[in-house]
């Protein structure tokens, strides 16, 4: 299932000091439903090289990656894996990893239990003789990797997470007027985190019971829109016309890619999409108010895998939600498949 948090917590592992220093050379690939081996391949060698490759032969690609992890304690993270081709295509990469040195790491996040599953039968073969049970217990421990399986929040951490984002730190009393509703809507966000941060983000805009309730009994709720999660479309729902546009326009960006603030701003310009300032404020200066405004409602993310303070991304149920909305006046082409929206 998706927005229940598995890549917030590979991005926390990745990320921990302690981690960092562990290794010589980190890496991190997000692997779409559509990839295939050629493009696995190049996107795990770009997260370790942060460089770009433009040579699309597999052999070069291979050679390549091989001789970036060889004698290299690595940690790689390969975000949201699907089952299928890409169980042959990790074939094909495990005598790669093999050269790293010994301690190397991967983390693999996935919606589907069979991925998990099948990525631990990849080890050597060790052909024993019949062990005692404890012994054969032990060797099992060994080698076998756990699957951390993630569950929905409870539900007063549900609100809590809500409330985080809903309310400014020193807000208590407005809290507690809206405590009551506002446990309810956590209720409808079914314990997923991202949900939760949505609505938080929806509902600071305006702390009042009426727009509070008026967001509880919104019949999106019981909306099944192309797997859309309602608190999402709930999000789009009640942005301001101006924003909604300029919310939609991100779709031009393919999942997991780096949105920078700056060149937004000046495409949101340059497509009309900010109208003329009515104040001495520049066109820059409004579009940039917009972009932090998608930020405070949690639909655009500030990137935790680098340090960058002008680096976004939106996470990739959100990406889902500004292609949908955008359908009808937008078609992105992508790169690998230029004939499909």
């Amino acid at each position: 299932m998706g927005g229940l948090g598995k890549t917030t917590l590979a991005k926390l592992l990745y990320n921990d000091h302690e981690v960092k220093e562990k290794f010589d050379l980190r890496g991190w690939a997000h692997i779409s439903k559509d990839f295939d081996v050629l493009t696995v391949t190049k996107t795990i060698l770009e997260s370790f090289t942060l460089k770009r490759n433009d040579t699309d032969d597999l052999n070069i690609l291979q050679l390549k990656l091989e001789q970036t992890l060889s004698n290299t304690k690595f940690l790689l993270v390969l975000d949201d894996m699907w089952y299928g081709k890409y169980v042959d295509c990790w074939k094909n990469l495990t005598d790669i990893f093999n050269v790293g040195e010994m301690g190397s790491k991967i983390i693999i996040t996935t919606r589907n239990e069979r991925v998990a599953a099948t990525m631990q039968t990849f080890h050597p073969i060790h052909k024993l003789e019949p062990l005692h049970k404890d012994d054969c217990w032990s060797l099992i421990a060994k080698y076998a990797h756990p699957i951390h399986k993630l569950e929905p929040l409870q539900k007063d951490d549900c609100w809590s997470l809500i409330a985080k984002y809903a309310f400014p730190a020193s807000n208590y009393q407005q809290r507690s007027n809206l405590k009551k509703i506002g446990r309810e809507i956590a209720n409808k966000c079914g314990g997923l985190p991202l949900a939760a941060i949505a609505i938080g983000g929806l509902l600071r805009t305006k702390l009042s019971q009426d727009y509070w309730n008026d967001v509880l009994k919104s019949s999106i709720w019981e909306s099944t829109i192309d797997e859309v999660q309602p608190p999402l479309l709930l999000s789009y729902r009640y942005l301001p016309a101006h924003l909604k546009g300029c919310f939609a326009y991100c779709s031009i960006f393919s999942k997991n890619s780096i949105i920078e603030k700056k060149m937004v701003v000046q495409l949101w310009i340059a497509e009309g999409l900010v109208p003329q300032p009515e104040s001495e404020k520049s066109w820059e200066k409004v579009a940039e108010e917009y972009f932090d405004e998608l930020v405070s409602r949690c639909l655009i993310r500030q990137r935790s895998i680098d340090d960058l303070e002008e680096s976004f991304e939106m996470h990739d149920l959100v990406n889902d939600l500004a292609t949908k909305v955008s359908s009808p006046y937008c078609i992105r082409l992508d790169e690998q498949k230029p004939h499909e929206r």
